[in-house]
C-alpha cells in the first residue's frame, strides 16, 4: 500500500508542472466522470438526477456538471444506502464518521482503495516535509492497542506519536513531553484546538518542546493571533489546510501562508451561493466533488462551510486555484427576535487585534441575548480594545438585544475544535444579513 501510495504521490507532483488552464480542464473532465459514474451505479444518484431533469447523455457536456443539483447532508442521512455504489463491497469499504460537533455525526462510506496518504505526503512536501518524517499528531484518538502495532509497522522506520484531543490532561502532556524528546519529530500537526490548548497548558507547566520544520493544522478557521500564539511556542512555521471526515484532503496553503490552493486533481472545491457556482472572489458556501470515493459518490456535496475564492495567482506558481481560509459554517448564525439574521463577518469581529485578544467566542443564548467570551493578553488596554470591537456587533444588533464581554481565563473546545459561534436561540431564516 505504501508503495503504491507513492506512485500515487509522485503523479501528484507531476501535476504541479500543469498549466493553471491544464489543470482547470483536468478538474472539468474528472468532474463530469464522477458524475456520470455516480448516476450509472448509484440509485440515490439515478433517480436524483433524473428527478431534475438529467439523462447520462446530458451528462456528456462537462459544463451540465455546474447544473447539477447539490447534495446535503439531510440527503445522506436519510439516503445513504442508496448512495452507495454497487461497487461497494466490505473489502474495499469502510465507515467514516464525522465529529457531529456541529450537530448529529455524519456517517459515509470511504473507499480503502484511495490512495489520501499520497495526498498528504503533497500536501506537506510544500512545507518542506517528507514523508518519513517523524510525525506528532494531536488528533482524536479511537485505535485499539492492535491497530495502533499495525500503523507502528505501517509507518517504519518513521514514528508517530499522538497526543488526544478528548485526553489533553497533565499526564497526557508529559507523556506526550517525553515521546516527543525520545522521537524529535520533525512535523506536528492536528486540530487547530489541540494545538493551541497544547501550546497554553505547556507553556502553564514549564514543559518545553524542541522546534520541529512545520505545523499543519486544521478542523477549524486559523485567526492569525492563534497562528502567532502557535507559532511563537513552537518556533516554526504553522499552516493551514482543509480536511473533513467526509471528503479527507480538499486544500492546505503552501509556504506563502497566502490562502488554500485547492487540490483541482482529485477535488472539486466550489463556491456556491443559492445554487449558483460563483466566479468571483464573492463569499459562499463550499460545495466539493471526490473524484476518488467510488464506493460513496459524493457529487457537489454542501460542506456548510463559508469561503471565497481567490483569483490572484499564487506567488509560489503552483497551477491550482485558491480559496481564502474558511471563516465558520452555515450553520453559525446569530438570530435576533425580529428575524433578522446575522451571518457574515462574525469570526472577523477582532481580526487584526492580535496584540490584545488571544481567542473569542460569541454564545447566543435561549433569550437571544448575545455573550462575547474573550481570552485577552497581558496588554494594558487589551479590555479596552475588546469592548471597542463590540461597537460593530452591536451596531448590526440595531438593541434589539443587549450584547455583553464576558472575560474569560479559558476557552474549551467542542470534540476538540473550537467554536467561534455559538447559539442556543430558535433558529430562523426569515431576513439574512451576510
Amino acid at each position: 500500500m505504501v508503495r503504491s501510495s507513492a506512485a500515487v504521490w509522485r503523479s501528484l507532483l507531476a501535476n504541479e508542472g500543469l498549466s493553471a488552464a491544464d489543470l482547470s480542464a483536468v478538474k472539468d473532465a474528472h468532474s463530469i466522470a464522477i458524475a456520470r459514474f455516480a448516476m450509472k451505479h448509484s440509485p440515490f444518484y439515478a433517480e436524483f438526477y433524473r428527478d431534475h431533469g438529467f439523462s447520462l447523455n446530458d451528462l456528456e457536456d462537462p459544463s451540465a456538471f455546474y447544473e447539477l443539483p447539490l447534495l446535503t447532508k439531510e440527503m445522506i442521512r436519510e439516503h445513504a444506502d442508496e448512495i452507495r455504489s454497487d461497487e461497494s463491497t466490505e473489502r474495499n469499504s469502510v465507515t467514516s464518521m464525522s465529529s457531529g460537533s456541529t450537530g448529529e455525526p455524519l456517517k459515509v462510506l470511504r473507499d480503502l482503495r484511495v490512495h489520501a496518504r499520497a495526498y498528504e505526503w503533497r500536501l506537506q512536501r510544500w512545507w518542506g516535509i517528507e514523508p518519513w518524517a517523524n510525525t506528532a499528531t494531536i488528533d482524536r484518538h479511537y485505535r485499539t492497542a492492535s491497530a495502533r502495532r499495525k500503523q507502528a509497522l505501517l509507518w517504519w522506520p518513521s514514528t508517530r506519536i499522538q497526543l488526544d484531543t478528548f485526553d489533553i490532561s497533565d499526564e497526557a502532556l508529559e507523556a506526550f513531553a517525553s515521546a516527543w524528546k525520545r522521537t524529535r519529530p520533525e512535523f506536528l500537526i492536528g486540530y487547530v484546538g489541540g494545538v493551541v490548548a497544547l501550546a497554553r497548558l505547556a507553556r502553564v507547566k514549564g514543559i518545553e518542546f524542541e522546534s520541529p520544520r512545520a505545523i499543519g493544522v486544521t478542523a477549524g478557521p486559523l485567526p492569525e493571533s492563534q497562528r502567532a500564539e502557535i507559532e511563537d511556542f513552537f518556533g516554526a512555521p504553522a499552516f493551514d489546510h482543509y480536511r473533513s471526515s467526509e471528503a479527507n484532503w480538499m486544500a492546505g496553503e503552501c509556504d506563502r501562508q497566502s490562502g488554500l490552493h485547492t487540490f483541482d486533481d482529485i477535488k472539486n472545491v466550489e463556491i456556491v451561493r443559492d445554487g449558483v457556482h460563483l466566479m468571483d472572489e464573492s463569499e459562499g458556501e463550499v460545495v466539493i466533488t471526490d473524484f476518488e470515493n467510488k464506493v460513496f459518490p459524493l457529487v457537489r456535496y454542501q460542506l456548510g462551510d463559508l469561503s471565497s475564492r481567490i483569483l490572484a495567482p499564487c506567488a509560489c506558481g503552483r497551477p491550482h486555484s485558491r480559496i481564502s481560509p474558511v471563516r465558520g459554517r452555515t450553520s453559525d448564525f446569530l438570530v435576533l427576535p425580529s428575524g433578522k439574521v446575522i451571518l457574515g463577518g462574525l469570526t472577523g469581529l477582532y481580526a487584526g487585534a492580535n496584540e490584545y485578544v488571544r481567542q473569542f467566542q460569541l454564545h447566543q443564548q435561549a433569550d437571544y441575548s448575545i455573550i462575547v467570551r474573550c481570552l485577552l493578553t497581558e496588554h494594558p488596554d487589551a479590555v479596552e480594545v475588546a469592548e471597542k470591537r463590540l461597537a460593530a456587533l452591536r451596531a448590526n444588533v440595531d438593541g434589539e438585544v443587549p450584547v455583553s464581554l464576558e472575560i474569560v481565563d479559558e476557552i474549551r473546545p467542542t470534540r476538540g475544535k473550537f467554536r467561534f459561534i455559538m447559539s442556543d436561540a430558535p433558529k430562523t431564516t426569515a431576513t439574512t444579513q451576510r
